[in-house]
């Protein structure tokens, strides 16, 4: 697969950038795996550390493919991302959603517990624990 992306809000750097997936072969021929998640601008790396995010990862990759070539609809690839639960894509998501403060009328990130204008209480806030790893150079492994 090649120029697998997704946009988000990456909690790193505070904005909306692409996410892109990088790949590995597995040493079988034609497959692969998810090395890794990184945001297109910081550069922060979102890496599986179980066998099953790795899968979890590959699915979401794939059906993200099927949106881009137009295959799916992007109704239906959410939806079926949704089916897939994977840890580190819900958060990413779940950070990227906003909300409109009632108050000032202001769009604020979901994980904001107030609005960052006026001070106004989010009753519906979310709370996402959203940790990224420590940045790492993949490329030793070349």
């Amino acid at each position: 697969m090649d120029n697998i992306y997704f946009r988000a809000i990456c909690p790193m750097c505070l904005e909306e950038k692409e996410f892109h997936f990088k790949f590995e072969p597995t040493g079988v021929e034609d497959e692969e795996f998810v090395r890794r998640i990184y945001c297109e601008k910081c550069g922060v790396d979102y890496s599986p550390q179980t066998q099953e995010e790795a899968d979890d990862l590959y699915l979401v990759a794939q059906i993200i493919e099927k949106m881009l070539k137009g295959k799916i609809s992007e109704e239906d690839g959410v939806g079926e991302i949704d089916s897939v639960n994977s840890k580190v894509i819900n958060d990413l998501l779940d950070a990227s959603e906003m909300w409109t403060c009632s108050k000032c009328g202001e769009e604020n990130y979901s994980t904001l517990s107030e609005c960052w204008k006026c001070q106004n209480i989010n009753p519906e806030a979310k709370d996402v624990e959203f940790e990224a790893p420590e940045k790492v150079d993949w490329d030793y492994m070349a």
